[in-house]
C-alpha cells in the first residue's frame, strides 16, 4: 500500500473520530466538519437533519467556513435541486451533483441564482445516510464556482464513508433526545419540594434538585464537603455514608434491594427523613460516565403543635377557651361540650363570646372555617 494511501486511511479515521466525538460533545461539531471539508478539498460541509412533515430545520451543524445560516435557508432547501434528487434515491446513496445537474440547470434555477451562488456554493457532494419517519439527516461538502467539481473518486470515498455517517446521524438523534429527556427530568425534579440528591458510591454529588441546592445553600440538615454529602453531625454522617455504599452495590450488580432511611434532627423544631435508594445503571436521568449512583430523597417531617395550642397561640385565647373552640370546630354542639366539661351551658355561651370577639368571628360556622384554614396552614 502506498504512502498517499495511508495517508488518506489517517486522514478517515481522524475525521470520523472527531465526527463521533461531536456527537457527544456539540462543541465539538464545527470542528469535525472543518476537518471533513479538508479531507474532501472542500470549501464548506455541514450536517442536519430536516423535518420534513413540518418542512423545517430540526438541527444543523455547519462548518466555520460555511459561514452564518442563511434567514430564508428553510425555503431554498424546500427548493433545492439536489434534495428532490437525494429524496427520490435510497437512504445511503451519495451524489455529486454535476452527474445531475449541469450549467443550464444552475443558470435556469431560483436556488442557485438567488442563494447558493452568492453563498459562494456551486458544486455538491452529499447523502442522506437516514430517512426516519419524517427526519431527513444530510451530510454535505460544498465547492465554491471558481473551484472544480467533485471526482468520482471522492464520491466513492463518500459512500465508503455513509456506514459510519448514518451511525453518527442516528446516534446524535438519540443523543438529542437523552439531552431533551435529562432536561425535562430536570426541570421535574425541580419543582418538588423534596430535596434530592443524586450521589456516586463515594457520596459526591452529580446533581441535586432546586430544594437540594437550596439546603446546601443554607447549610441545613445536609451539606457539602468538598464536593461530598454529610450531614451536620458526624454521627449521622458516618451513618449516611453507609447506607450510600450499601445501596452503590445493587446500583452495580443491576439489584434493587439495598437501600435505608434515616432521621435527621435539625434545629430546635426541624426533622427530616432521608431516604437513600439505588439508582438502577438502565436508569437515564443523567448523562455521566460512572453508572454506580444512588438516589437520596430528603423530606421535612412537619411536626404539628395541637389545634388547641395553635389558637390559643394565635389569637390569645385562654386555656378554657381553646379548648372549647376545638370542640366547637371539630363540629360538637355546646350541650355535647358541657356535658363532657361538666360545667354550665351559660358559662360556655359567656366563654365562646369571647373566642368570637378574639378570632373575629361571629358564628360557630364562621370559627369551624377559621380552624379549617389554620388546619391547612400547619399542614402547609
Amino acid at each position: 500500500m502506498s504512502t498517499d494511501t495511508h495517508s488518506i486511511d489517517d486522514r478517515v479515521h481522524e475525521v470520523l473520530d472527531n465526527l463521533y466525538e461531536a456527537v457527544s460533545e456539540p462543541t465539538c461539531w464545527t470542528g469535525a466538519l472543518d476537518s471533513m471539508a479538508l479531507l474532501f478539498g472542500a470549501e464548506s460541509a455541514n450536517f442536519f437533519h430536516w423535518n420534513d412533515q413540518a418542512k423545517a430545520l430540526f438541527a444543523g451543524q455547519r462548518s466555520s467556513s460555511f459561514g452564518v445560516l442563511h434567514s430564508e435557508w428553510g425555503y431554498y432547501h424546500q427548493i433545492n435541486p439536489r434534495r428532490r434528487i437525494l429524496q427520490k434515491l435510497p437512504a445511503g446513496t451519495a451524489i455529486n451533483c454535476v452527474d445531475y445537474i449541469d450549467d443550464r440547470d444552475v443558470s435556469r434555477s431560483e436556488y442557485f441564482t438567488d442563494y447558493s451562488l452568492p453563498q459562494g456554493r456551486r458544486y455538491l457532494l452529499g447523502v442522506n445516510p437516514v430517512k426516519h419517519r419524517s427526519l431527513t439527516s444530510a451530510f454535505a461538502v460544498m465547492r465554491a464556482p471558481d473551484q472544480a467539481p467533485f471526482t468520482s473518486e471522492q464520491t466513492r470515498l463518500l459512500a465508503h464513508l455513509v456506514p459510519h455517517l448514518s451511525r453518527i446521524a442516528r446516534l446524535d438523534l438519540k443523543m438529542r433526545q437523552a439531552r431533551e429527556d435529562g432536561d425535562l427530568t430536570g426541570a421535574a425534579l425541580d419543582r418538588l419540594a423534596d430535596a434530592i440528591f443524586i450521589t456516586d458510591w463515594q457520596g459526591r454529588i452529580v446533581r441535586a434538585n432546586a430544594a437540594a441546592q437550596a439546603m446546601l445553600n443554607e447549610r441545613g440538615a445536609l451539606r457539602s464537603h468538598y464536593g461530598r454529602l454529610k450531614a451536620a453531625q458526624p454521627r449521622q454522617t458516618t451513618l449516611l455514608k453507609g447506607f450510600i455504599a450499601a445501596a452503590a452495590l445493587p446500583a452495580r450488580s443491576g439489584s434493587s434491594e439495598a437501600g435505608g432511611t434515616m432521621l435527621i434532627n435539625f434545629g430546635k423544631c426541624r426533622r427530616w427523613s432521608v431516604a437513600v435508594s439505588p439508582l438502577m445503571p438502565s436508569a437515564r436521568l443523567f448523562d455521566v460516565a460512572d453508572r454506580r449512583l444512588v438516589m437520596i430523597v430528603v423530606s421535612e417531617i412537619v411536626v404539628r403543635a395541637p389545634l388547641e395550642e395553635q389558637l390559643r397561640q394565635a389569637f390569645a385565647l385562654t386555656m378554657a377557651e381553646a379548648r372549647l373552640a376545638r370542640r366547637v370546630i371539630e363540629g360538637a354542639t355546646l350541650e355535647e361540650i358541657a356535658s363532657e366539661l361538666d360545667v354550665k351551658i351559660s358559662t360556655l355561651r359567656t366563654q365562646l363570646k369571647s373566642v368570637f370577639a378574639k378570632t373575629e368571628t361571629k358564628r360557630q360556622g364562621e370559627l369551624m372555617q377559621l380552624g379549617a384554614r389554620l388546619d391547612r396552614l400547619r399542614g402547609g
